[in-house]
C-alpha cells in the first residue's frame, strides 16, 4: 500500500507484485468515476505485463485499467508502450 499526501489530501493505492518484483496489479477500493447520475467512488484496478528495459529502466509495455461496476471490471483504457524516455535527476 502506498499513500501520498499533499496539502491535506491523501490517496492510497495497493500494489501487487509477482515473484521477481514487477508490479502486476494496482487496486483502489474507491476512486471517483463519472456515471449518469454524477460522480461516485467505485473500486478501480489496473493490470500490467511484458516488462522490458527502456532507457535504463524496467517498465511494463502493456497495461489496462478500469472501474468495477456491478462486480465486473469495465476497462476504460488498455494499451502498449512503444517508447519510453526519462530524464533522471543526478
Amino acid at each position: 500500500m502506498a499513500t501520498l499526501t499533499d496539502k491535506g489530501t491523501s490517496v492510497s493505492l495497493e500494489f501487487r507484485f509477482n515473484e521477481i518484483g514487477e508490479v502486476t496489479e494496482i487496486y483502489s477500493p474507491g476512486r471517483f468515476s463519472r456515471f449518469d447520475d454524477g460522480y461516485r467512488l467505485v473500486p478501480w484496478q489496473g493490470y500490467f505485463r511484458d516488462y522490458q528495459v527502456q532507457t535504463g529502466m524496467r517498465v511494463p509495455l502493456h497495461g489496462e485499467v478500469g472501474w468495477y461496476e456491478n462486480g465486473a471490471l469495465q476497462l476504460v483504457w488498455k494499451g502498449n508502450i512503444i517508447e519510453a524516455r526519462y530524464e533522471l535527476e543526478p
